[in-house]
């Protein structure tokens, strides 16, 4: 089994050596640059683990949120990513980039587990406002006592520390992460932030 940087020298070597022809070195290249992008993934959520941000609250609106955590997915995951919103979207005071980016992380975590759809979705929760994201995936056969566990997936690339960071940076802004199984078979993944977050809503 490679890492990620063993697996981008082994396709540089072999670029730079001329072990390959001239029509397979455009499929390492793009296998050399995927390798890339998940080393400066791992690093950066390395470095964000070791410096826990300080959230800045600011008025952002529920629908921009949702929109924005959509344009951040990969524009081949994109397809998959159904986005819903109820029609009462109210503005919250949170830190908005570590809302988006936490988030995001979970939906990734969804999309790069095979799902053939994930749902994003947000709705007023009564005592707070809900993010949530559930993956479909008819296929899977998952034992629904295995509660805390995370998507499932086969990649061995990965660090781990995406829904380890998505839940610290929500329970820096007051809100929380709960990951449960559904009997189906699908992950199901609430994001929820506190109700005096909603702008106009006095904090208790």
């Amino acid at each position: 089994m490679q890492t990620p940087l063993q697996a981008l020298q082994a396709a540089l070597e072999s670029v730079g050596v001329g072990q390959i022809n001239e029509a397979e070195r455009d499929v390492v290249l793009r296998c050399a640059i995927e390798e890339l992008r998940k080393l400066r993934r791992n690093v950066d959520a390395l470095v964000e683990y070791t410096a826990p941000p300080t959230p800045v609250p600011m008025r952002c609106r529920v629908g921009e949120i949702l929109l924005t955590v959509r344009e951040q997915v990969g524009l081949e995951s994109r397809s998959r990513l159904l986005v819903a919103c109820d029609d009462h979207a109210p503005e919250l005071m949170v830190d908005g980039p570590l809302l988006v980016r936490s988030l995001r992380r979970v939906v990734e975590n969804a999309l790069e587990a095979g799902s053939d759809q994930v749902l994003f979705a947000s709705r007023d929760g009564g005592s707070g406002r809900t993010f949530a994201v559930m993956n479909n995936c008819p296929s899977q056969t998952l034992d629904p006592r295995d509660g805390a566990a995370s998507f499932a997936s086969t990649k061995t690339d990965h660090i781990g520390l995406g829904l380890t960071l998505a839940k610290r940076d929500l329970e820096l802004m007051g809100g929380s992460l709960t990951v449960r199984r559904t009997f189906g078979g699908r992950t199901l993944v609430w994001a929820q932030l506190p109700a005096w977050t909603a702008v106009g809503t006095r904090a208790a």
